[in-house]
């Protein structure tokens, strides 16, 4: 099969935090069909780890890739205003929509993110202006869908998929839940020594408030008032306009690490086996790639009662889900009081994802989908 994929993130040696949950997947469809990546948004064109991406500065360049390459089907990962209205329309072929989150979310869901004195009223009035817009057409896209077939959704969650269809009052007949996948061959598991609870990582991006970083050292300034805090050894990287505000207080303790970079996901790895704990809070998330690559690895994640964490993460067996800063510290207390806790939630940790987010088996549930959708229209 020929296969066209719409993303407009796509990573590359500048970009490591680009859509990698998208990379890992073309990684493998391409041991079976032929692959080419359109992005809207890339600068030029560009190979990343075998990847062919195609650099079109315009929706008319990428129909005409899409045209000269004549794919049997096409796959979109953020299905955004202009590819709805601009690409989809243009292609007599089926598509399968990948919905992972802002693209099919109220600008109301992301309040937690808005510097009201910035935004207010010219700058919130684009903002909303922008989202209703998006939605707009997003909902026309699911009408088309139910009317006529040729367009099939995959949502990363039941939770984005019940925010989908609230935000664009709309059921969406033709879909299914898949949740992004672990390559649990590179984040593999290997038993956690109980002096690991103390080992506590976070890696995040500090580019938006929905990753709670200020929660999380809020957390730890609320771990410094105790005796045993200096047992404990924190590693705490990302890069983005919040690390240095976020990160200031913590500069004077000797046992906290801070690293203002992006990492690989080989250096992720490294990191992986040397921790215990994943620090990972978040305000919102469709299913937390990040946190699960770490609980692969047999990291205990400490995370929050939000969105769509409790379908990854089962309160007490395979993490914990809390609610603010305080009970984030509690709970890493909890661990450090608990060694022999710490050990099966980190053996539950790892071995729900692997059962739930295997990438060989999310492949081949995406694959199955795909070639089931290409026999429909032949």
């Amino acid at each position: 099969m020929r296969i066209i994929v719409i993303d407009n993130d796509y990573p590359n040696e500048g970009n490591l935090y680009g859509d990698v949950f998208v990379h890992v997947r073309i990684k493998e469809y391409r041991h079976f069909h032929e692959c080419l990546i359109v992005s809207l948004t890339a600068t030029e064109d560009f190979v990343y780890e075998g990847v062919s991406v195609k650099a079109c500065a315009t929706t008319d360049k990428a129909n005409n890739v899409i045209r000269a390459f004549k794919p049997d089907i096409i796959l979109i990962h953020f299905a955004l205003k202009d590819i709805i209205e601009d690409i989809i329309p243009m292609h007599k072929t089926r598509f399968i929509v990948w919905v992972h989150g802002y693209e099919a979310l109220a600008w109301y869901r992301r309040l937690f993110n808005f510097n009201w004195k910035s935004y207010l009223p010219h700058n919130l009035f684009s903002i909303v202006k922008s989202s209703v817009s998006q939605l707009l057409s997003f909902a026309g896209l699911i009408r088309k869908s139910n009317k006529y077939g040729f367009i099939y959704f995959v949502f990363v969650s039941r939770w984005m998929q019940k925010m989908c269809e609230a935000d664009t009052f709309s059921k969406v007949k033709n879909a299914v839940v898949i949740p992004n996948p672990i390559n649990i061959e590179l984040f593999k598991y290997s038993p956690k020594i109980v002096e690991k609870r103390k080992h506590i990582l976070m890696i995040r991006p500090f580019s938006s408030k929905k990753y709670a970083t200020d929660m999380a050292t809020d957390a730890i300034m609320f771990l410094s008032r105790h005796a045993f805090f200096s047992e404990l050894q924190f590693t705490i990287i990302g890069k983005g306009y919040y690390f240095n505000k976020h990160t200031d207080k913590l500069k004077t303790f000797k046992n906290i690490i801070l690293r203002e970079t992006f990492l690989t996901q080989q250096e992720i790895k490294k990191y992986h086996d040397y921790n215990g704990i994943f620090l990972c809070p978040t305000r919102q998330d469709a299913q937390g790639v990040s946190m699960c690559e770490a609980m692969s690895s047999g990291l205990v994640p400490v995370t929050s009662l939000s969105t769509a964490i409790p379908e990854f993460v089962q309160d007490g067996q395979s993490g914990f889900l809390t609610k603010n800063a305080l009970e984030i510290a509690d709970k890493i207390i909890y661990l450090y009081n608990n060694p022999e806790a710490f050990s099966k939630m980190s053996y539950s940790a790892s071995d729900s994802i692997i059962k739930k987010c295997a990438i060989k088996s999310i492949v081949k549930q995406e694959l199955q989908l795909i070639e089931q959708q290409i026999k429909v229209s032949a």
